[in-house]
């Protein structure tokens, strides 16, 4: 037993360099490691969506705001109506609203929509906006229907999504 026990320590005495270089080296990688994701959040974007409605103004708007560290790139809206996915370039977006409200509703109703491409951090989008003179609740029956998605890349190539439906 003892025999063996000194041949280990004979073993150790010998090769304790590559040991020590071993550790180091492991010990290396992992901190390489937790620097990496540490930087990933770092530079993570994270959208929010802004809803205002009413006001002296009489405008219902839908906002994004990047509340995160970094950019957010590659910026996708997606709409569905009532569960059912709606195409979302812009200008046949803007019709197939039009489309699906009551007339009397748009008479005299601005809407303007922006699909942005990207965000800085803390900059802010008005992606939606109706303003008119008809009744605040109208507006908002209609704009109830539909849920937004939003999907956006960060620095990394990251994928994230956040959606948002107006408040009955």
């Amino acid at each position: 037993m003892m025999e063996e026990i000194e041949v280990i320590l004979n073993w150790l005495e010998s090769n304790y360099e590559v040991i020590v270089a071993l550790a180091a080296m492991v010990i290396s990688v992992w901190s390489l490691h937790l620097q990496r994701e540490h930087n990933k959040l770092s530079a993570k974007p994270y959208l929010d969506f802004e809803y205002l409605s009413g006001g002296v103004d009489k405008r219902l708007e839908l906002s994004i705001a990047n509340v995160g560290f970094g950019p957010a790139l590659d910026i996708v809206l997606n709409l569905y109506d009532q569960g059912e996915y709606v195409e979302t370039e812009k200008l046949k977006f803007r019709d197939y609203m039009v489309e699906q409200a009551d007339p009397l509703f748009l008479k005299g109703t601005k809407l303007s929509i922006v699909n942005p491409s990207t965000l800085k951090s803390g900059q802010k989008q008005t992606i939606l906006q109706l303003e008119g003179p008809d009744p605040r609740e109208a507006r908002e029956e209609f704009i109830q229907r539909f849920k937004f998605e939003l999907a956006y890349f960060s620095l990394y190539g990251e994928k994230s999504t956040v959606e948002f439906t107006a408040p009955v």
